[in-house]
């Protein structure tokens, strides 16, 4: 049995290790093809779409150094994807700053998959918004914190700079909201999107799921 559970193991890693590979070579691919655009609407779709890709991969890559574990640190998955959020960040015009406020949750791994990319999906959006609005320092919040034994709520939050409200992200991005909507449904949740205050926020508060074999989650001590 144990011979049995260790070849299981090292086929799943294999197959992560495989996917992870493919994605990083469809994202060379796509560089490729954007240094060969001259149109810029087609090399800014070739980048989101590439964006999402590496996304992808950077999951794969954590997943197959957990394999055979039955959860997930969260908070090391989210770190991730926002270190490469971060780079992109930088890139804009050095005044949009994102910062995370992360409990410890794990997870399974069929849930936390779908949590990163929607983080990853709704973070890259918000930074994208933030280069267009106002001047200063734009800042933007992942927060995700255990509400309850058995639930968790991750949040995204934009504040605008000086001269302008944070506006809602936009609306022409019907792919985006999509694939949020669908990561979301696939944590077991929906999204709630407020803007207010001068903060736009997506809120999405999701069952925890029973990892199996562990001891149940207990909530943060006050």
């Amino acid at each position: 049995l144990e011979d049995t559970i260790h070849q299981k193991e090292a086929l799943l890693r294999e197959l992560h290790h495989r996917v992870k590979n493919n994605l990083q070579l469809i994202a060379s691919i796509m560089n490729m093809q954007l240094r060969r655009s001259r149109s810029p609407e087609a090399r800014e779709m070739l980048r989101m779409v590439q964006d999402r890709v590496i996304n992808l991969a950077a999951i794969h890559r954590e997943l197959f150094q957990t394999t055979g574990e039955m959860n997930v640190h969260a908070v090391e998955l989210l770190e991730l994807i926002l270190r490469q959020v971060r780079t992109m960040a930088a890139t804009q015009d050095g005044q949009v700053q994102v910062t995370s406020d992360l409990d410890d949750i794990r997870l399974t791994p069929d849930q936390a998959a779908p949590l990163a990319l929607l983080v990853a999906e709704a973070v890259t959006t918000e930074v994208r918004a933030a280069a267009t609005e106002g001047s200063g320092l734009r800042q933007i919040v992942v927060r995700l914190h255990r509400v309850a034994a058995d639930r968790a709520r991750v949040e995204i939050i934009r504040t605008a700079g000086t001269g302008s409200g944070a506006a809602p992200s936009d609306p022409e991005d019907d792919l985006g909201a999509q694939l949020i909507n669908d990561f979301a449904m696939q944590i077991g949740s929906s999204p709630v999107e407020t803007n207010e205050n001068g903060e736009h926020r997506l809120s999405v508060e999701f069952p925890i799921r029973p990892i199996p074999g562990a001891m149940p989650n207990k909530p943060a001590a006050p």
